[in-house]
């Protein structure tokens, strides 16, 4: 199932930021770490696939990012896209 992550919405922490941090006001980001904090973290790539959302990490970003205020929930959503959607190193 981690293969295709974003076609089952697999909990991770990166899913559930990518979830729920895009709209969140500043004050309420906290809220959306302590949600997605006891989740376990995807393994590098996971969202890569025959049916991934996004070809790679900078697109998923493209998209979720512009959705979100402030730059400390924008690194989030880039850290959350990058482990996601890029080719692990």
């Amino acid at each position: 199932m981690e293969a295709h992550a974003g076609l089952f919405n697999a909990e991770s922490f990166e899913n559930c930021i990518l979830a729920n941090m895009p709209g969140t006001a500043e004050w309420a980001i906290g809220v959306v770490v302590l949600k997605c904090g006891n989740k376990p973290a995807a393994r590098p790539g996971a969202g890569r696939g025959l049916f991934a959302k996004y070809p790679n990490g900078m697109d998923c970003f493209l998209d979720k990012g512009t959705k979100v205020e402030s730059q400390t929930g924008k690194g989030l959503v880039f850290m959350s896209c990058s482990n996601l959607y890029d080719k692990p190193k």
